[in-house]
């Protein structure tokens, strides 16, 4: 093997398939080039001839082993952007169903704070008139015992005032009914 690989900048290297291509591995720092590799611009030719100069057990050169890396980075890359991407779109599904929750939340409650303040006035106002009527009523009835006991009262002297010798004047029943006795 010739050492005058190291200082010639075009280098034979073995593909994947076996074939034998040449990069160019001239540094172009000062040009101002703009490719994403740092200056390294590589450029392949491929060779048709079978000659190796690498060992049979080290069929993959090192750019080969970077190129393999850097395209799993780029699935697995891919494969994050991707996942990045769902998550969002999964926060904002749940900002939203958030969104949701709240307002019929506060939509209910709002429905049954009505529903109670209807319900409550309404029991209020039958309550109301239920103790009116109650009121009406007692008042009704204690009339109605007043008169009647005034009577008993009345018909206890008529039957005192029976066994006297001498009666005493009584007076009438509408005077001891109105007057109190």
């Amino acid at each position: 093997m010739n050492n005058s690989n190291e200082s010639n900048p075009r280098k034979k290297h073995k593909a994947n398939d076996g074939r034998l291509f040449t990069m160019d591995c001239a540094h172009d720092v000062n040009a101002g080039n703009t490719n994403d590799s740092g200056g390294f611009s590589p450029s392949f030719s491929e060779r048709g001839d079978d000659s190796t100069e690498a060992s049979p057990k080290n069929n993959k050169t090192q750019l080969d082993r970077m190129e393999e890396m850097m395209m799993r980075m780029e699935e697995k890359l891919a494969a994050v952007s991707s996942l990045e991407n769902r998550c969002h779109q999964l926060e904002a599904k749940c900002n939203s169903l958030e969104t949701m929750l709240e307002l019929t939340s506060q939509s209910t409650k709002k429905h049954v704070d009505e529903k109670f303040d209807s319900l409550y006035l309404h029991l209020e106002r039958k309550s109301s008139s239920l103790v009116d009527k109650l009121d009406a009523k007692v008042d009704s009835v204690n009339v109605k015992v007043e008169r009647s006991l005034k009577l008993h009262e009345y018909n206890e002297m008529l039957i005192k005032n029976q066994s006297w010798e001498y009666s005493a004047a009584l007076p009438s029943v509408d005077h001891l009914v109105h007057d109190g006795g």
